[in-house]
């Protein structure tokens, strides 16, 4: 037999048929070889939209994520808790202001506040006096809860009060009325201070003074005696002070010039002694003694008397105590009286401001019933331009038609 014959090829063993053989449909005749070359075909569509699903969710997350912060960035932090403050006024005096600097600091600020005004002389206005021990009003409680979520109320309230820190008690942040803007503003003492005497069916008027080179206490002066020619029951105390200086030659300076004031208050040549002092400290430096008898001369002193009695005075020979008398005034001064500038007043022993161009006013507002306040208050009360004091390294003051309050200045 023909090898060729019997021997099946391949293909004819494995079911194929011969080149020749007609075409047979290969899904039919080999259904495992089918599947095996089919199934990419059907799997590439199903894994490209796994995968573009996949993709789409990533971006719609990313994109949402992006969408978030931009909107957490644009949105305005929540508002910041709501202040809580007491005011503590005099509610009987009709003049005397109602309101605390601070509060007009919240305001620019654009902190929120909830205000309760409460009447030194009410039973809830004593209780509080006596708890937080307050010595003048107005005064201003701000409680403590929250302030250490608010920054902007920490940045208020530190900015105002370095050099003199707030006292905390109880929970409360006691805010005294300050010179926080430099503008006169009255205060009422709580308690008379104890160093303060009134001559009775007197008024009476302390003036602190500096009579070193303080062009408005010299003002002071000028303006206190033409009051006291037209108000016959007001007097005046004089207390010549001592004004913080910067260096030990200004200190040593002012005190001689404070203890010439002295010298000739306690011999009674105060009125015509004071101007030329004055004038003589600004336009000839430091005063010395020659200029200093001068003007004892000029205000009209005998030569004898300033010999005798002027010159050992100021030069403290035989033991004069006109510099005792000085640094007395000044320890008083900063003892009980928040009116750290000059120049300075008290009415009464009871009301307190900062400026001479008050002056006259003031003393109306209290005694309205004198001869001639009258006309005074009505004056006050019309529109008025407001009038910058000229200002000196004792005292920078705005004094407007408001009857507003005093601050601290450097320890003397």
């Amino acid at each position: 037999m023909n090898t060729s014959e019997n021997t099946l090829s391949t293909k004819e063993k494995h079911g194929h048929p011969p080149n020749n053989a007609p075409h047979v449909n290969e899904a039919h005749t080999h259904p495992h070889a089918a599947n095996t070359h089919a199934s990419p075909a059907k799997n590439t569509p199903a894994r490209a939209w796994m995968i573009g699903a996949f993709v789409l969710v990533v971006v719609l997350l990313v994109g949402f994520l992006i969408f978030t912060k931009m909107q957490n960035t644009n949105t305005s932090p929540p508002a910041e808790k709501s202040v809580e403050v007491k005011l503590l006024v005099d509610a009987s005096c009709e003049f005397c202001p109602k309101t605390n600097t601070i509060l007009s600091k919240f305001d620019e600020s654009k902190i929120t506040y909830t205000l309760s005004t409460i009447d030194m002389h009410s039973e809830e206005g004593q209780k509080i006096i006596q708890d937080f021990e307050i010595e003048y009003v107005p005064t201003a409680l701000v409680n403590v809860v929250g302030l250490d979520q608010n920054s902007t109320v920490q940045a208020a309230l530190q900015g105002q009060f370095i050099k003199d820190p707030l006292k905390i008690r109880k929970g409360w942040i006691i805010v005294p009325e300050k010179f926080l803007d430099k503008q006169p503003k009255l205060l009422t003492f709580v308690k008379k201070p104890e160093t303060c005497t009134l001559n009775e069916g007197k008024i009476k008027i302390d003036a602190q003074l500096d009579f070193g080179d303080c062009k408005p206490c010299i003002n002071a002066h000028i303006i206190l005696q033409q009051m006291l020619s037209k108000y016959t029951n007001v007097y005046v105390d004089y207390d010549p002070i001592m004004y913080g200086r910067t260096t030990l030659k200004s200190m040593g300076a002012a005190l001689f010039a404070n203890k010439g004031a002295v010298c000739a208050e306690e011999l009674g040549y105060l009125n015509e002694y004071a101007e030329c002092n004055y004038f003589n400290s600004q336009f000839h430096g430091n005063l010395d003694m020659n200029f200093m008898k001068a003007c004892a001369l000029d205000a009209g002193m005998s030569k004898n008397t300033i010999n005798n009695e002027f010159v050992p005075c100021v030069s403290d020979i035989n033991a004069s105590p006109a510099e005792q008398t000085l640094i007395n005034n000044t320890k008083t001064m900063h003892a009980w009286n928040p009116l750290k500038y000059t120049p300075s007043f008290v009415i009464d022993c009871t009301y307190a401001f900062v400026g001479q161009n008050s002056l006259e006013r003031n003393l109306c507002s209290i005694h309205p019933e004198l001869t001639g306040c009258a006309e005074v208050l009505e004056e006050a009360r019309k529109p008025m331009v407001e009038n910058t004091i000229p200002t000196d390294e004792n005292t920078s003051i705005s004094d407007t038609n408001a009857i507003i309050s005093v601050a601290d200045t450097n320890s003397i």
